[in-house]
């Protein structure tokens, strides 16, 4: 188990696991050149070699440099390695308003996008295309309790401003969603979860991310990610909009089904009723059903659910 690992060496422990355990993209965290160095020795041999992996990476490195206009040594040295061996690198600034930033989010934006910018040119310096994703998320301090906030309005309009930045720029951008400030897994969750979900969406950003992250990114919940996961779905398809042609107008079937007309036994029904979005684990039954069900919760059902994948 993780508590039997050496925290010093916990990186390549969650690197290894991911490697097994998915076919999607690792995002990951190093705590050092060492552990990035370990990392990347696994993922060449996973690839078969240092230019299979060059050729088609499948894992990016995250890291940030240190608000107002600071590179660490750590994440220069992350950075310069990336660029070196072609590990896409996610360079993150996180500005926050009112302590670490302009309190306005034009000022913190100006920010954010200079120490991102200067991270590039560092990078591009060592290896000219070097693959770099640009990171921003300026969100502001909350003056009560001197704390960074994860789910404010303003940090959205961050994350929107610094997609347009990047699209600018021709870069691909990472952002956050499906995550929330709450402590438990309760109804303010929910609707930071899905608040965040939709708006970033929203933004077209190219890589979000901290899906299932609480209490501003200091834990973690699985039944928070099995919701989000649903709640991705149904955004997914809210975004594919609406198709208007003559199948979909359907002129033909509402003149001859007229007035008092019923389309339930209609063959267009038939052809398109799977395109309406089901959920999976969102309860749509009648009362009676749900009682007969065991009258379950939404977080009891995402339980059982997160136990079922387990």
């Amino acid at each position: 188990s993780m508590n039997e690992v050496d925290p010093l060496l916990s990186d390549r422990h969650n690197f290894a696991r991911m490697v097994f355990s998915t076919t999607k993209p690792i995002m990951f965290t190093s705590w050092s050149l060492a552990g990035l160095s370990d990392i990347y020795d696994m993922a060449v041999a996973v690839r078969g070699g240092a230019e299979n992996f060059r050729r088609s990476p499948f894992m990016l490195q995250y890291a940030e440099p240190i608000t107002p206009l600071q590179h660490p040594p750590e994440s220069l040295e992350k950075l310069l390695f990336c660029a070196e061996k072609g590990i896409p690198l996610i360079y993150t600034s996180s500005p926050s308003m009112g302590s670490t930033a302009p309190v306005t989010l034009a000022g913190a934006t100006v920010l954010s996008n200079a120490e991102f910018l200067s991270g590039l040119v560092i990078a591009q310096i060592k290896h000219e295309g070097a693959p770099i994703i640009y990171g921003g998320a300026s969100s502001p301090m909350d003056m009560r309790s001197g704390k960074y906030i994860y789910i404010a309005p303003e940090a959205k309009l961050s994350h929107i401003a610094l997609k347009e930045i990047a699209s600018f720029y021709g870069l691909p951008n990472f952002s956050t969603g499906g995550c929330t400030d709450s402590k438990v897994f309760d109804q303010q969750a929910a609707i930071e979860a899905s608040q965040s979900i939709l708006l970033t969406g929203l933004t077209g950003s190219s890589l979000i991310h901290d899906v299932g992250y609480m209490e501003s990114g200091f834990t973690a919940c699985l039944g928070l990610i099995v919701m989000a996961d649903e709640i991705i779905d149904e955004v997914k398809h809210f975004f594919k909009g609406m198709a208007v042609n003559k199948e979909t107008l359907a002129l033909g079937i509402i003149d001859k089904e007229g007035p008092g007309g019923t389309f339930l036994q209609v063959e267009h029904t038939l052809k398109h009723f799977k395109e309406i979005w089901y959920p999976k684990l969102i309860n749509r039954d009648t009362h009676d059903k749900w009682v007969r069900d065991g009258s379950r919760s939404l977080g009891e059902v995402l339980n059982e659910r997160v136990k079922w994948i387990l």
